[in-house]
C-alpha cells in the first residue's frame, strides 16, 4: 500500500485527485472512498468533500492495481495503451507510471493528454536509439480515429501552416504561411459519412502538438467533444465531454537496423476501447 500526498486548492476533492493522480479513475476514486483510503487533514473522509487551499490530503491504494499491461511486448519495445486525461511524460504522467513497473523503459513519442490510444516505449539502450532513428526517418506510421461533424471530406493528404499560441495553450492552422507558423501534413482517409457525421482514419506525416484537432477545426470537421477546438453545441447535442480521437493503430515500417525484424508489425487497439466512435 503507497502513500500519496498533495496539498488541496479549492475545490472538490475529487477534481483535486484527478490533477494529481491522473492515473485514478473516477470509480476507482469512489471505491477508495467507500473503504476509509482517503484522510483530509487527518481525518477519514468518505464523501467527495469541498477542499479548501492548503488543505492536506492523503490517499492510500496499491500501486499494482494500476499496473499498465502491454498490448505488445518483447525484449526491446513495449505498446500500451494510455488513457484519455493523464500527460504522456512529466510529472504524475503515463510514462512515469510505466517506468514505475518497467523500470528498463523509455517513452518514444507523445500523445496529447486527452488523447488516448496507443503508445511507444523502447528498452534503453540500443533499441532506444535504434526505434527514435526509425520515429525520425517515419518508419512508424500511426494511426488515429477521428469522429468530427459534417460531411463532404474527400480523403486525401491535406497541408497547412501552425502556430502555436502559448500564451493560450493552442495552435492555429491556416493555409497562408506566418512568422512563426510551420508546415503541416496530415492525411485523412474517409471511412464512413452519415447522418451529419465524418468517421476518418488520421495518418500524422508531420507530428505538431494538437494538429490532427486544429487542422480538421480550419477545414470545418471539429472533432466530437473537443472542448478546444469544437464547438460547445455539437459536443452537447452528441452528449460527449471527451473528444473522439484515438491512436488505434501502429504499423512499423523499419528495413534495416537492430529492429528490422519489427518490419511489417501491425498493433490495434482492441474494439472495446472504440466504443465512443460511433456512425
Amino acid at each position: 500500500m503507497q502513500e500519496f500526498v498533495f496539498r488541496g486548492k479549492s475545490r472538490n476533492l475529487s477534481k483535486a485527485v484527478s490533477v494529481y493522480l491522473p492515473v485514478l479513475t473516477y470509480g476507482f476514486f469512489r471505491k477508495l472512498l467507500r473503504k476509509g483510503e482517503i484522510k483530509v487533514n487527518g481525518v477519514k473522509v468518505k464523501e467527495d468533500v469541498k477542499l479548501s487551499d492548503g488543505d492536506e490530503v492523503k490517499v492510500y491504494f496499491d500501486y499494482a492495481v494500476l499496473k499498465p499491461v502491454p498490448l505488445f511486448i518483447n525484449d526491446d519495445v513495449a505498446v500500451f495503451y494510455k488513457p484519455p486525461k493523464i500527460a504522456s511524460d512529466g510529472e504524475n504522467s503515463f510514462s512515469e507510471l510505466v517506468k514505475f513497473f518497467y523500470p528498463d523503459f523509455t517513452l518514444a513519442h507523445r500523445l496529447d493528454t486527452n488523447t488516448d490510444g496507443l503508445i511507444i516505449f523502447a528498452k534503453r539502450g540500443e533499441a532506444e536509439e535504434a526505434l527514435k532513428e526509425a520515429f525520425r526517418r517515419r518508419y512508424v506510421e500511426k494511426h488515429y480515429l477521428a469522429l468530427c461533424n459534417g460531411t463532404g471530406l474527400a480523403s486525401g493528404t491535406y497541408k497547412a501552416y501552425l502556430k502555436k499560441i502559448p500564451e493560450q495553450s493552442r495552435v492555429v492552422v491556416s493555409h497562408e504561411k506566418e512568422k512563426g507558423s510551420e508546415e503541416i501534413a496530415t492525411i485523412f482517409n474517409v471511412i464512413e459519412q452519415k447522418d451529419g457525421l465524418s468517421l476518418l482514419d488520421v495518418e500524422l506525416i508531420t507530428g505538431k502538438t494538437h494538429q490532427i484537432r486544429a487542422h480538421l477545426a480550419h477545414l470545418g470537421h471539429m472533432i466530437i467533444g473537443d472542448p478546444k477546438y469544437g464547438r460547445e453545441s455539437v459536443n452537447r447535442l452528441y452528449g460527449q465531454k471527451r473528444q473522439c480521437l484515438t491512436a488505434y493503430k501502429l504499423i512499423f515500417r523499419i528495413p534495416c537496423g537492430k529492429l528490422a525484424y519489427l518490419n511489417g508489425t501491425e498493433i490495434i487497439l482492441p474494439k472495446e476501447k472504440l466504443k465512443d466512435f460511433f456512425i
